[in-house]
């Protein structure tokens, strides 16, 4: 369907949602204003969405992720805010991607390299910040392998850093680059990227890295710290109380001697008292026979 270039008005009604069979859905140089419904997102079939030129207010909805036939979503030249969704890195067959002229804010997300049909990216005229990431618009995990993006434009932003080393970068003219807040790198017109020419904003970041890698490794030699003190106690009690069980074993193994050694005792005791008796009777019959002896007449 296709009603661009007329005066119509209003806001986009969510009922669009239900016409499954929609390929394409035009709406360009109008006067539509509110905002973008996310029933939009359930049209599968729907291989063209142009809604430039009108009044259109909101972040783009998160449900276009779910628009994987979409080839063309064209956008600009309207009042859109917010952050990119991440979720156009869904987009597999996306090959036109236009938002030129919005207020959208925020980081460059890195899924748009999941878009490995994308060849028209203009994000130009935006409030959009932070470096570029390294694989927005390349097939990963190199942007240099890149083989469908053939043209982009990031003029007007915020953005700063390096810019990819691809193709389409280097050979977009200097006009696609400027009016950014420090992008460097090897394109006509634009400042190298060598030690002295490093932003102030680069090197924030690089200290900001150095202290994550700090305070992780910190993490990381606490727990170890952590984890040896709770192996030591452990270790320690545990040697306490083999210690305590085998004291307790020998205590009970030196009763359990006894207890078993009581009967050989007794035995013994009862063969010292018949020898005793043995050795008192033979004295006794002695001492008589010697007393016999010594009273017979001489």
């Amino acid at each position: 369907m296709d009603i661009s270039n007329n005066m119509l008005f209003g806001e986009l009604s969510p009922n669009w949602g239900e016409c499954q069979n929609l390929t394409k859905l035009q709406f360009s140089g109008n006067k539509i204003t509110g905002r973008i419904p996310p029933e939009i997102g359930q049209l599968k079939q729907l291989g063209v969405l142009d809604l430039s030129s009108n009044h259109l207010v909101g972040e783009i909805p998160k449900e276009f992720g779910r628009l994987t036939f979409l080839f063309n979503l064209t956008l600009n030249d309207n009042q859109l805010s917010g952050q990119l969704p991440q979720e156009i890195g869904k987009l597999s067959n996306l090959e036109i991607l236009d938002l030129l002229m919005n207020h959208l804010s925020g980081p460059i997300p890195p899924h748009i390299g999941d878009c490995s049909k994308l060849r028209y990216l203009n994000l130009s005229e935006n409030v959009l910040n932070e470096s570029i990431p390294f694989q927005v618009g390349s097939i990963p995990p190199s942007f240099e392998w890149m083989v469908s993006l053939q043209s982009v434009d990031f003029s007007y932003n915020a953005l700063e850093g390096h810019l990819p080393r691809s193709k389409p970068f280097q050979k977009a003219p200097t006009e696609a680059f400027i009016k950014n807040k420090g992008l460097c790198g090897e394109v006509q017109g634009l400042r190298p990227c060598n030690a002295s020419s490093i932003s102030h904003g680069d090197a924030r970041k690089g200290h900001k890295v150095v202290i994550l890698i700090i305070l992780r490794f910190s993490v990381l030699f606490l727990l170890f710290a952590i984890v040896s003190i709770i192996s030591s106690i452990y270790y320690q009690r545990r040697r306490g109380i083999e210690k305590l069980v085998l004291e307790r074993s020998k205590e009970i193994h030196f009763q359990y001697g006894i207890m078993m050694g009581l009967p050989h005792l007794k035995t013994f005791w009862r063969r010292q008292r018949v020898l005793m008796k043995s050795t008192a009777l033979e004295l006794e019959v002695t001492g008589k026979f010697t007393k016999q002896i010594y009273q017979q007449p001489r």
